[in-house]
Parts: C-alpha cells; sequence; structure tokens
C-alpha cells in the first residue's frame, strides 16, 4: 500500500466531475428550455437554427408588410365604395335636373347637393394611409416574403378629379357649332382609340365625345370634374361623366380585390411556412423535459454517490496507520 499517491481517489473524482458537469447541463436546460445550452452541445444543430431563426424574423417582417398592405387596398376600397354612392347619388340628381318641367331655379337646387358631392369625390386625392397617399400616380412596392420579392401594388390616380372622366362636346362633323338644334346623341370612346394621343406623356386616359348637334359650343371647353346642372345641357354632359366614373370606380374596386385576394393567399402560404419553419427549429433547439427530467434525477443520484465514494476513497490511506501501530 502507498500514502503519496491516491488512484482510486483520483479516479472518483474525475467521475464525480462528470457527473456534476452533466447535472449542471441538465439543469440548465430545463430551466432554459432549450436543448443547446452551448455551442458544444450540438455546433451543426446551432448553425441550423440561427438561420432558420433569421428566416423566421424575415418571415414575420413580410406577414407584417403584408398586412399593412391589406389594410391599404381595403382603406382605399373604403373610400371608393362611398364614393360610389355619391356618384350614384349624383347620376340621380343629373337624370332628374334633365326633367324639361323642371325650372332652372329647381336645377340650382339640385345643383347645390350635386358641387357637394362632387366636391367630396374631388377630396379623395389627399386621403392618406399613415402618411402615405392613398391615391396617387405611383406604384407602391412590397416585400411579400424572406427572400425580399416585391409586389406591387398598382397606382390609383384621381389626380384632379380623374375619377370623373374627360369629356369633349363635339358636333356630329367634328366642330363646334353655335346651331340651335335641341336634340344631341353621345358616343363613348375607347382609350385606346386616344393611346397614340398620349403615347408621349404615358398617361391614356379614358376619353368621352358628346355629338351634339345642338348648342354644344358652350359645352366645349367643359374640363373634368367640374359639372353642374344649372341647365339641361349641362346636367346631360354630367350624366355621361358620371356613367364613365361609376365604370372606373367598378374598374378600381375590382382590382382592389383582386389584390387583396392575392395578398390574403401569400399571408395564408406565409404562415404555413413559418408554422413548418418553427417546427423544424423545435425539434433542433427544444429540450425534451420527460428525457431531461430522467436524466437530471440519474446524474443527480450520480453526483450523490460519487461525492459519498470520493469520500470513501480518502479514506483508504488511514488504513496504512493499522501497519504502523
Amino acid at each position: 500500500m502507498v500514502i503519496n499517491s491516491n488512484n482510486v481517489a483520483e479516479k472518483t473524482a474525475s467521475n464525480l466531475e462528470v457527473s456534476n458537469r452533466a447535472l449542471s447541463s441538465a439543469l440548465f436546460r430545463l430551466s432554459s428550455g432549450s436543448k443547446i445550452v452551448n455551442p458544444s452541445d450540438d455546433a451543426a444543430g446551432l448553425a441550423v437554427s440561427s438561420r432558420i431563426d433569421s428566416k423566421l424574423k424575415r418571415i414575420n417582417a413580410s406577414l407584417d408588410n403584408i398586412g399593412n398592405a391589406i389594410s391599404f387596398t381595403q382603406t382605399q376600397d373604403g373610400f371608393l365604395q362611398t364614393a360610389n354612392k355619391a356618384i350614384t347619388r349624383m347620376g340621380e340628381l343629373s337624370l332628374r335636373a334633365q326633367d324639361a318641367t323642371k325650372s332652372d331655379r329647381d336645377r340650382e337646387l339640385y345643383d347645390k347637393e350635386f358641387q357637394q358631392l362632387k366636391d367630396f369625390i374631388l377630396n379623395l386625392e389627399s386621403k392618406e394611409f399613415n402618411e402615405v397617399p392613398l391615391f396617387s400616380n405611383n406604384d407602391i412596392k412590397v416585400t411579400i416574403d424572406s427572400t425580399g420579392t416585391e409586389f406591387t401594388l398598382p397606382a390609383i390616380n384621381l389626380y384632379r378629379g380623374q375619377i370623373m372622366a374627360p369629356v369633349s362636346v363635339l358636333n356630329s362633323n367634328g366642330s363646334n357649332s353655335g346651331n340651335t338644334a335641341t336634340d344631341y346623341y353621345v358616343d363613348e370612346v375607347d382609350a385606346a382609340a386616344h393611346e397614340d394621343a398620349n403615347e408621349n406623356s404615358g398617361h391614356v386616359e379614358p376619353h368621352l365625345e358628346i355629338r351634339d348637334d345642338a348648342v354644344a359650343a358652350a359645352l366645349a371647353n367643359t374640363e373634368s370634374g367640374h359639372f353642374n346642372l344649372k341647365t339641361v345641357h349641362e346636367a346631360r354632359v354630367a350624366t355621361v361623366s358620371l356613367k364613365a366614373a361609376i365604370s372606373r370606380v367598378a374598374e378600381y374596386r375590382a382590382k382592389l380585390g383582386a389584390i387583396e385576394s392575392r395578398l390574403t393567399f401569400t399571408n395564408s402560404q406565409l404562415t404555413s411556412t413559418k408554422e413548418n419553419m418553427a417546427e423544424a427549429k423545435s425539434r433542433i433547439t427544444d429540450v425534451d423535459v420527460a428525457e431531461e427530467a430522467t436524466n437530471y434525477a440519474r446524474f443527480q443520484i450520480l453526483a450523490q454517490s460519487g461525492t459519498s465514494m470520493l469520500s470513501q476513497a480518502n479514506a483508504m490511506p488511514k488504513t496504512v496507520l493499522q501497519l504502523l501501530t
């Protein structure tokens, strides 16, 4: 037997250190809920989970962007829905003003409400969403996924009352005349017919022509949105523009509906991807509580027994004293 060396105690102490280290690791995992407490626990898993976590954060940002874009289009549609009601009422007033049994004074009364509704329509161009114009000539690009893919919200331009189509009043021979005939008819001309005239400006507007064999000269310079119901002829001009405005609002709302549908599907797809990615990350990093609790109990017993055995191993050299006495 030797006194200077106690290999049994050293090995017992080494085993005890391993048990204490495993016990601490199990305790950290249970307290944090994470399987990877230190990079050495799973270096590859840590790298994969870091990339997944980064992608999840980008997906969350994209979902916020899509939610804001949906809110933006819904706000646009809300204004256009109200505008549609206003234009419908204006159309009703313009038809009432064309009644030959009404006096000009009656038409002025109709015109008061007509002008208020017209101002409401024209003021739409100034509406904003979080300080971003709702109706402008600029497209809005929205990032809709974690790779930076952009989706364009097309411009809806209501500048200077463009919801009310431009109108030109012409005679059937293409000129303005001052004759006193009273009958006229209206032709609606598609925007494509005027594409050549507008190609340099890059903007094509629907164009309406009122071919009037009556007194068209007075209305030849009527501008978009500048209508009234003070005369029968002016009421008829307003009716033509309002018909086009109804069609234009319907087109805008259909476009917004299609955009909202696309964004909703994209939102659903991203939500599904987020759930799958989160599940993948969970399998890598989240601790199995039942398994780790079992490990904790096992290492706790090993640590306690190791401590007791170390005490016994340290006491072994004392038996040498029996030989010396």
